[in-house]
Order: C-alpha cells, then sequence, then structure tokens
C-alpha cells in the first residue's frame, strides 16, 4: 500500500533517516512548509516563499529526491500561495475526506469520516502535532474495509 506524506520541513531535518525510509518505500513525498504556520495565507509573500523554499530544500536533502507537490498548511489557499508553489514547479494538493484527527475526537469518529471515502478521494490523516493512536486505531480497520470494498491506495 502507497501513501503520499506531506512532510513539514523542520521534521524532516530532525527525522531525516525516516524521511529516507518513506521515500525508499515508494511513497509519495509532498511539501507541507518549513514550520507549519497558521493562517499560513496570511503570511506575507516572501514568508510565504521562504517556507515552501527552506521546507523543499529540507525535504530533498533528507530524501534524496524533491517533492512535486504542495499542501497548504490547513488548506489555506490564496493567490499568493498557489503562485509560490508555482514558482518552485510544485502541484497544488488538497483532500477530499477529513475526519479532523488532529483534534482527536477518537477513533470511532475518524473511522466513520474515512469510510465514507470513494474511488478518487484523497483521505487525509495525519501523524504529528501530538499522540496520533486514534487515527492509527481507526486505520487499523477502516484501510482493510476499504480495500475489501474495492478500493486502491496509491501514492499521488
Amino acid at each position: 500500500m502507497r501513501a503520499t506524506f506531506s512532510l513539514v520541513g523542520e521534521q524532516a531535518q530532525a527525522y531525516p533517516n525516516l524521511v529516507r525510509r518513506i521515500a525508499r518505500a515508494g511513497h509519495g513525498l509532498c511539501n507541507h512548509s518549513m514550520t507549519h504556520p497558521q493562517p499560513f495565507g496570511a503570511r506575507s509573500t516572501a514568508a510565504i516563499r521562504g517556507e515552501i523554499r527552506d521546507a523543499q530544500s529540507a525535504i530533498s536533502d533528507a530524501a534524496g529526491t524533491e517533492p512535486e507537490l504542495f499542501r497548504a498548511p490547513g488548506g489555506n489557499w490564496t493567490a499568493a500561495v498557489l503562485d509560490s508553489a508555482e514558482e518552485y514547479g510544485l502541484t497544488p494538493v488538497g483532500w477530499s475526506v477529513d475526519p479532523r484527527d488532529w483534534a482527536q475526537p477518537g477513533a470511532p469518529a475518524i473511522k466513520d469520516t474515512l469510510l465514507t471515502a470513494s474511488a478518487g478521494d484523497i483521505l487525509i490523516c495525519h501523524d504529528g502535532g501530538g499522540n496520533r493512536a486514534q487515527t492509527v486505531t481507526a486505520l487499523k480497520a477502516v484501510l482493510p474495509q476499504l480495500r475489501a470494498e474495492g478500493l486502491r491506495f496509491v501514492a499521488l
């Protein structure tokens, strides 16, 4: 099973071996800014460019390959964010199924939301920012069930 990991640059710097493992396993890499500031689009154009540039460098240094995708923190897309992503040759990517797992609503709530997925959906799940046991528990049930329904998981 493949996935795309949206990586925060400062985390890529802190855990380069993990980033290399992700890349070597054939997963996709996505630039998710250097420090994940919120609201991202409220930053100056120079600050947005710097966040994208610095993360691109940190991720490519760790992985040995450059991401081709960019996901704005919080999905906060503005003209400046889109223009900056384009400047670095990055394709903007969002999501279509959001269990809001970052808020830790409980494994059952995460599971119920993820099970609404259908072909072509992009599911967003978080692996950072605190204890992610609820997400892991939900995914242990969701992934086999969605596969049994005929869905395939691919890296973007």
